[in-house]
């Protein structure tokens, strides 16, 4: 996520350790997002719904959140 989008999750009360454990996904893939070292953009729509569901935000909210 960008850096503002580590500010979503903290908004939330969510760190990248908490998302993993809920989504199911890496804490690695979470961190690589965190830190851009992989384009949020680029999760499959699967990962994207599990850390949409988490956050209690739509897709679409997500995805408006990721172009910010």
């Amino acid at each position: 996520f960008p850096s503002h989008d580590s500010e979503l999750l903290e908004r939330q009360g969510m760190s990248g350790y908490k998302l993993a454990k809920i989504t199911g996904l890496s804490q690695s893939l979470i961190a690589a997002w965190v830190t851009q070292d992989k384009r949020p953009l680029a999760m499959s729509i699967e990962n994207a719904q599990k850390v949409a569901r988490a956050l209690n935000l739509t897709l679409d909210q997500l995805y408006k959140a990721l172009t910010k």
